[in-house]
């Protein structure tokens, strides 16, 4: 009953903190929810603002790392094709160098042979002279 009364006088008897209060405790504790639930959309908003920040550096590193691997790509298949062509030229040089080497042996056989027949030569002029 004397509750009755305060609430008709605009006083609320808080019981869980023995005060007298302006606002019904009731409604307080709808008004603590509300704080927190404002404390709770604020910290929402702010977590997705701390996402959406993620997201675009996630998004801004994966297409740095694209640029990266494309480019470590166009690297990689240069150097395959300086390594195929070096290839290439030593193959060549390797067959230049037979070709010479049968050559100087044909020359030097070539050589040998006109000289013998040079001794040959010199011999007879030798014998027809002699």
């Amino acid at each position: 009953m004397a509750a009755e009364v305060l609430a008709d006088l605009g006083l609320y008897a808080d019981e869980e903190t023995s005060q007298l209060r302006l606002l019904d405790p009731h409604n307080d504790h709808s008004t603590t929810l509300r704080d927190h639930c404002k404390k709770f959309l604020t910290q929402m908003e702010n977590f997705n603002e701390i996402s959406d920040k993620f997201l675009k550096i996630s998004d801004e590193l994966s297409e740095q790392v694209d640029r990266e691997r494309m480019r470590a790509m166009g690297s990689r298949n240069r150097l395959l094709m300086v390594d195929h062509e070096k290839e290439r030229r030593r193959l060549q040089m390797d067959q230049l160098l037979l070709e010479r080497r049968v050559q100087l042996e044909r020359l030097r056989a070539q050589a040998n042979s006109l000289r013998a027949a040079k001794e040959d030569i010199q011999q007879m002029l030798n014998r027809a002279r002699g």
